[in-house]
């Protein structure tokens, strides 16, 4: 005999798959995952670190499009590549760039030299995209598949950080891609970011790393303590830097 709460529970699970189904007839989707690797020379060689992160893009039906106009959305989960660099100093790429414009999705697309022009809807590009599984070198610049949108002069790499003390949130600074030595000492040289498409599971745990994270996460959203109101008030990219640039999982 089935209980009310358990037929009650039943029915609510069969609603939400039912609203889930629908909505994946409505708007379907794609998905794509690639791995981020940075490579950095160091006095005693090369040292890595890498993450994987997922991609997904939707598309919206023509009457959602007209009331709107957006074609479509893009979303990302997975956390930042943490590099050890030895002697206690780590170097984090993050999941966002140095302006609000550049994301995840950035790094796959420029890396793969993918047009926005060429698209109107971002699941077809992330369609193309995935099926580029060759190595790829994410370029300094968006010198290719740079949308006019877009100033194509800003970097496309992840924001760099690293904190003078890892315990302490509020020590987080910029680290320069093309001078690491001013951060981490003489013989320091940011070697390459790599991008490659892959069906590994998406990376977590970087709050083993990062102690302070989930609490910082629900306290304020920023690792500085008294962070801008306005975006115009922006004078350093570390300013927008939080708890969802490391990962996006542990706020959910």
């Amino acid at each position: 005999m089935i209980t009310r709460r358990i037929f009650g529970g039943l029915l609510l699970g069969g609603m939400a798959l039912v609203v889930s189904g629908c909505d994946a007839l409505v708007r379907p989707s794609t998905e794509a995952r690639y791995r981020l690797t940075v490579e950095v020379e160091t006095p005693q060689g090369i040292n890595s670190g890498s993450s994987v992160i997922q991609l997904r893009a939707v598309s919206n039906p023509e009457w959602m499009r007209q009331s709107s106009g957006r074609t479509g959305g893009i979303s990302f989960k997975g956390e930042a590549v943490a590099v050890d660099l030895g002697k206690g100093k780590t170097l984090f790429a993050l999941l966002r760039g140095e302006t609000n414009d550049v994301t995840p999705f950035t790094f796959l697309r420029v890396a793969q030299a993918v047009d926005m022009a060429d698209y109107g809807d971002a699941r077809a590009m992330l369609e193309r995209m995935g099926r580029g599984r060759d190595v790829r070198i994410l370029p300094p610049k968006m010198e290719t598949g740079c949308a006019d949108a877009l100033n194509c002069s800003i970097s496309a790499y992840p924001l760099l950080v690293t904190f003078k003390d890892i315990k302490d949130p509020t020590s987080v600074e910029r680290v320069d891609p093309d001078n690491l030595e001013a951060s981490f000492g003489k013989g320091y040289r940011l070697k390459v970011i790599t991008v490659q498409v892959t069906d590994e599971e998406v990376t977590t745990g970087i709050e083993k790393r990062l102690g302070w994270l989930k609490s910082i996460g629900l306290e304020r959203g920023t690792l500085k303590s008294n962070p801008p109101k306005y975006l115009d008030e922006v004078t350093d990219p570390i300013q927008l830097v939080g708890p969802n640039s490391f990962s996006t999982e542990l706020f959910k």
